[in-house]
């Protein structure tokens, strides 16, 4: 996902990357409108899950490559996607990080990349530790406070790839919550994360959508229970549209066996009639 940090990377990955239909909906309908900050809106940070290979970090790129390079649109291959997007085209300053397994807490992680990529953006801003201020979202907004000096017009998109990686390595469990106020993108077992950070003003403006590290452990155990559940679902479903399948196979096979056995009976029939017919080399007989 670190390769959109290069914008001739960029401009391949949004090039290269084919939206489905419904993929189409998923963006246009829920995460274009949670991303965007110029309409009132309760935003929250998106969830982005599913099997490996099934192109969650192509997606992250696409979406955090565009909301950094308005020009980037015309590269995508949707026309739906392409009209809507324009409300976050260009509009956020990116900060692109991975997470692997390791024992550090997710705050101290997260705080660390934020820091490390304000300083490039010329943003002076250092977090203090958790002793010191445990509330995470007053230091967000602090830190948003001194990102707007800089870029007022834009917003900050935190967008974290391999979190579930990070959590599975975590010992300690956190206690079950409603995964209803989450927004959901598709359903598996492997996260990604993009979290959002707003400009001032409006409430739509919000400093900071969603992260702190408590809630998200909390979702990621709501969500995983979702996880299970719907894998569930969808094994059924494939179960069900494998056996359509082998029904299906299995009727056109029985329709060509019996076109062929007819084929054959036909054949042999022809044969049969030629080769036992008899046959005179002389006059025919005349009949007395």
């Amino acid at each position: 996902m670190r390769e959109a940090d290069d914008k001739g990377e960029a401009t391949t990955l949004v090039r290269t990357y084919v939206i489905s239909d419904r993929m189409a909906d998923v963006l246009t309908r829920l995460v274009i409108p949670q991303l965007q900050f110029a309409a009132p809106r309760d935003n929250k940070g998106l969830m982005i899950v599913g099997n490996y290979g099934t192109g969650k970090s192509h997606l992250m790129s696409v979406l955090s490559a565009v909301a950094e390079h308005g020009d980037l649109v015309a590269s995508l291959t949707n026309e739906q996607v392409a009209d809507a997007i324009q409300a976050i085209a260009g509009q956020f300053r990116v900060v692109r990080t991975e997470i692997g397994s390791t024992t550090m807490p997710l705050r101290d992680i997260l705080f660390g990349e934020l820091e490390l990529a304000l300083e490039q953006m010329g943003v002076t801003y250092g977090f203090p530790g958790m002793d010191q201020a445990p509330n995470s979202k007053d230091l967000l907004v602090a830190m948003m406070s001194a990102f707007h000096e800089h870029y007022p017009d834009q917003g900050l998109l935190l967008v974290v790839d391999e979190l579930l990686d990070y959590l599975r390595s975590r010992r300690d469990t956190a206690p079950n919550v409603s995964s209803s106020s989450k927004a959901r993108v598709t359903s598996s077992d492997h996260s990604r994360r993009i979290a959002v950070g707003c400009p001032e003003g409006a409430r739509a403006r919000r400093a900071f959508c969603r992260v702190d590290e408590q809630d998200l452990e909390n979702e990621i155990v709501a969500e995983r229970h979702h996880i299970a559940e719907q894998v569930e679902w969808d094994r059924d479903k494939q179960h069900e549209e494998v056996m359509r399948h082998q029904e299906t196979d299995a009727r056109d096979h029985a329709v060509e066996h019996g076109a062929n056995v007819r084929r054959n009976i036909k054949w042999w029939s022809k044969t049969s009639r030629d080769f036992f017919a008899p046959s005179f080399s002389g006059p025919a007989a005349t009949a007395c």
